[in-house]
């Protein structure tokens, strides 16, 4: 049976939209009549129409359109006789008043008439008063009191009248010159920092609610929107109003329209200068406010709003996908001005800007250092030989010596939207030469992903047309070095390629390399150091196209190599699987001898900062020590020099790090391991609550049809396959087979009886179809040998128990389609559709009447979920938005669960296979191993230990070398 689900963000957005198009009178009716019935989206459509109806300016310059009769001109309230109005907003009327005891003049702040009434708006008046009751700043308009008059109809608030002109009336007129800007900008930063030390957020800032005076003050005045920090950030729905069905989900639609509807309530603010967790009705703290800033300096720069848009929806959308026009920015805009900007306008508030003080600071001094007046943009190539050389000869006497490392700071890069670093491969994290760019690899959460770049003093990442990692650029940062998918063959392998730093042209392919265990490093501007199989390491010489051995022993994995100073060698990580778990060690292999000779014990990742500094990676923290003259030693004792990285979850730890010319350090703060230790069950709000811990990387999970046991693979990758089956309800857990070969997905049998496996032999040329009882009291049972080597991928067993449900390699590059492989081996494999096509992750619903996959039906590269009936398969309805690759049937009813990246969905398939909107739709989820609980309310997942944050922000600490310097000095006494 389907459950109707709470209306989506992109239903609401959608009759939303086209009501605000309409006169106001005739919003309601065309409301109700799209709705259909469906009184949750009425409620909805109409509780955001009445909070983007009070979310305008709640001080209007003196110009605005004021009520034809103002009640309280010309009366007198307290001690306080009111002369005119002054300013109307959504929020209040502002009155000139001059107060009889101490002759002064004071704004009065009443509710307007129509709202007087309304116990929300006394509300916020009253919470405006005590906010601002606990601030005392030159930067804030100050309270006088709050005062009781009947003839407005409830409290009036008595403000300091603040003469001058508003800041949204300043910019009007043009963009603000930078010094000016900043200026501004630093006293509404003081504010900010004032309010927040003692607990107020402001909410509602904005350029009409800051005013100039003459002298050159800067006032922020309007705390309409005001929360002390021990309060709830929603507003209470009116008392006659039932509160909205709770979606109950901390995420938000991918493929949707923008979610503009709160999960509790209405949506406050005002939306050009409201941050995303606030345009979702989320609860916020003083990051919002920070967001706000960053609008209105960007806007006080530019002339224009950083988030423009001719309807509020409209510019909701732009917020949420933190479409920032950057090019509006002035070019003489200084780096660190541009830095604070990028860090308050963060989609993700865990990676914003936190404090207002921090960005006071930032912008003081970008002030107080010189303008950049733009960098020289010189062209790629010299037009000859001479004038090359005259500007090096120039460059040399005016700079003889490398400029001074930049002072301590920490910065952070965010990637684009739906993107994170490469999971899993070795080194997608580079510096150039030069210490002033980095390369990336990133994309969707799953396998390999696009290169990227980024100058540090610009905004933006480059993405280039090559999907790849391991990324290492030339010692004169010409060429860059990666390795690069091979279309060929199965498996995902792929190849060394050179490319052209400038242009992205594949200058020469090299040898096969292995992403996952590998690695490679430049030694030298024609010669590649290349980790290949167990224990070699291959040098590569780019010019010749040759490949001799550098070194070699089958005994361990020779990964991560990293240059020794001055060509003497290399730096790896030594891995050597030992029956009680891996060990690990830094080696240096001296170029070209290949002599090895272990530097560091426990320890993986190597760098070298400047000459003589050993970084490396043990227990999720960064360590350093000091090299000798031989590179074959460390001198004193190791010290940690960064705490809190991803907990080292695969088979080589990866910590992705880089070091710079320059002494700056760049690393991932977030979890980019795409395996997990422990198996969870996650509800629908992406909490997990653990089931059992492996200590060993988790491949693969499926749950038994009745939903009491979980069937687990653990294991080294390529090195051993352990089928494990837990209890959910206590926990428990028995090995019923365990095989030094890999093993693939489990699948359970109908009866529960049993759990069905693959194995893989010799570089996948032999596949093994095995099945073990799910008890343990009997030794694995050889179903079938698949003919030739093929190689297969099984995802389910039929609900009649008979055959298999399998991805075979058919052929281009890695294409598979689905089969049917009987469990009788003396029955042929069957094609399961006729048409041809890339196929994969094929289940039949528990009924057995339809067939779900992840696949490509067309040209298109992306992998979307579809459904066909079964056993007719003569019709094809395509389930995702966009995207998705794993799927799961839940084991009662037609709910059908998928992956894609990081995100999980979950959709009902009524009759005629119609799809439901998403009933859940999750984010930033750790791996993407998954099965769903038999009612299709959890589900079951590997999670990484110590959980899991997306890895899509760059970490920068420039003055790193120099406070790992002196740290070594201090532990080993100078």
């Amino acid at each position: 049976m389907s459950i109707s689900p709470t209306p989506t963000p992109s239903r609401v957005a959608d009759v939303l939209d086209r009501a605000l198009e309409l006169p106001p009178d005739k919003r309601a009716a065309f409301v109700r009549e799209s709705a259909g019935g469906d009184s949750a989206l009425v409620h909805e459509v109409s509780s955001l129409m009445r909070a983007l109806a009070g979310a305008g300016a709640f001080l209007a310059p003196a110009d605005a359109p004021v009520r034809p009769s103002d009640p309280l001109t010309g009366k007198v309230v307290g001690p306080y006789r009111v002369f005119e109005v002054i300013g109307e907003g959504g929020m209040g009327v502002v009155y000139r008043a001059e107060d009889s005891r101490l002759g002064r003049s004071v704004a009065l702040k009443v509710l307007p008439h129509a709202m007087a009434a309304d116990p929300i708006r006394r509300q916020r008046l009253e919470r405006e008063a005590r906010a601002l009751g606990a601030l005392s700043h030159p930067n804030i308009g100050a309270i006088y009191g709050l005062e009781d008059a009947p003839d407005a109809n409830g409290p009036v608030l008595v403000l300091e009248l603040v003469r001058g002109e508003t800041l949204a009336a300043r910019i009007a007129r043009g963009a603000i010159g930078l010094e000016e800007a900043v200026g501004i900008a630093c006293q509404i930063a003081r504010a900010l920092e004032a309010a927040h030390n003692a607990g107020v957020i402001h909410r509602d800032l904005k350029p009409s609610n800051i005013i100039m005076e003459d002298q050159g003050t800067v006032k922020v005045l309007d705390f309409g929107l005001a929360r002390l920090t021990d309060q709830r950030d929603i507003e209470p729905h009116p008392p006659t109003t039932p509160a909205s069905k709770s979606e109950g989900l901390s995420s938000r639609s991918r493929n949707q329209g923008p979610p503009l509807v709160t999960q509790d309530g209405l949506v406050v603010g005002t939306a050009a200068y409201m941050c995303p967790e606030q345009a979702r009705g989320k609860t916020v703290d003083k990051r919002a406010d920070l967001w706000a800033f960053g609008c209105v300096l960007f806007e006080m720069l530019a002339g224009s709003r950083a988030f423009p848009g001719e309807t509020a929806p409209e510019v909701l959308d732009a917020v949420i996908a933190a479409r920032v026009d950057w090019p509006a920015l002035p070019d003489v805009t200084p780096p660190g001005v541009r830095r604070v900007l990028e860090r308050c306008l963060r989609v993700n508030p865990e990676t914003r800007l936190r404090d207002a003080g921090d960005a006071r600071v930032e912008l003081e001094e970008s002030l107080a250092a010189p303008v950049p007046h733009g960098r020289p943009r010189w062209p790629l190539y010299a037009g000859s030989a001479a004038a090359l050389v005259c500007f090096v000869g120039v460059g040399l006497l005016l700079n003889p010596r490398h400029p001074e490392p930049p002072p301590a700071r920490s910065s952070s890069l965010v990637l684009p939207e739906g993107i994170v670093v490469a999971p899993s491969m070795s080194q997608p994290l580079r510096f150039t030469p030069d210490g002033e760019t980095i390369y990336l690899s990133a994309g969707p959460r799953r396998g390999a992903g696009s290169l990227h770049r980024r100058r540090l003093d610009s905004f933006g990442f480059e993405k280039f047309d090559v999907e790849g990692v391991c990324i290492d650029p030339s010692p004169d940062g010409t060429r860059l070095a990666a390795w690069r998918r091979i279309e060929q063959g199965p498996g995902g392998s792929g190849g060394l390629t050179v490319f052209d730093a400038h242009t992205m042209k594949v200058i020469a392919d090299g040898p096969t390399l292995l992403p996952y265990l590998g690695g490679m490093t430049w030694i030298d501007g024609e010669r590649i150091v290349v980790s290949l199989d167990k224990g070699a390491l291959k040098i590569w010489n780019v010019a010749t196209g040759s490949v001799t051995t550098l070194s070699e022993d089958p005994t361990h994995y020779l990964t991560q190599p990293t240059p020794a100073p001055h060509g003497k060698g290399v730096f790896a990580t030594r891995y050597v699987r030992e029956p009680k778990g891996r060990s690990l060690s830094i080696d240096f292999i001296a170029v070209p001898s290949g002599e090895r000779t272990e530097v560091m014990p426990d320890a993986s990742c190597p760098r070298v900062l400047g000459d003589d500094i050993l970084v490396f990676s043990r227990d999720a923290a960064l360590w350093a020590a000091r090299l000798d003259g031989t590179f074959t030693h460390v001198i004193g004792s190791p010290v940690r020099v960064l705490e809190g990285l991803p907990p080292p979850t695969d088979t080589i730890p990866y910590t992705v790090y880089d070091v710079s010319s320059r002494g700056a350090l760049a690393y991932i703060p977030g979890t980019t391991t795409y395996l997990a230790t422990t198996v969870a069950w996650v509800d629908d709000k992406g909490q997990p609550t653990t089931i059992a811990d492996f200590q060993t990387p988790v491949w693969a999970v499926r749950l038994s049809r009745d939903g009491s046991r979980v069937a687990v693979i653990t294991g080294e990758y390529g090195e051993q396959g352990d089928i494990r089956v837990v209890d959910t309800t206590t926990n428990r857990g028995v090995t019923v087979a365990s095989l030094d070969e890999y093993v693939g997905l489990p699948l359970w049998t109908p009866d529960n009886a049993y759990v069905v496996f693959n194995t893989k032999r010799e570089n996948d040329q032999v596949n093994q179809l095995w099945r073990v009882r799910a008890d343990g009291s009997a030794p694995p049972e050889l179903l079938r040998e698949l003919p030739g080597g093929q190689w297969c991928d099984p995802t389910d067993v039929t609900p009649d128990g008979q055959d298999i449900v399998a991805a075979v390699f058919v052929g281009p590059g890695d294409v598979t389609d689905l089969f049917l492989i009987p469990i009788d081996p003396t029955k042929p494999m069957r094609k399961l559709l006729p048409t041809p096509g890339d196929r994969t992750n094929g289940r039949i619903s528990p009924d057995g009447t339809i067939l779900a996959w992840a696949g490509s039906a067309s040209t298109d590269d992306r992998t979307e979920v579809f459904i066909q009936p079964y056993p007719a398969l003569d019709k094809l309805v395509r389930v995702s938005e966009n995207g998705g690759f794993r799927v799961s049937w839940a084991a009662r009813g037609r709910r059908l669960a998928y992956r894609w990246g990081d995100s999980l969905s979950v959709v009902d398939i009524g009759p005629d296979l119609t799809v439901s909107r998403p009933l859940v739709d999750l984010q930033d989820l750790p791996d993407s191993r998954f099965d769903v609980s038999p009612d299709g309310t959890r589900y079951l997942m590997a999670v990484p230990a110590g959980g899991s944050k997306p890895a899509n922000m760059i970490q920068l600490e420039e003055g790193f070398e120099r406070r790992v310097r002196e740290a070594l000095k201090a532990a080993n006494g100078g």
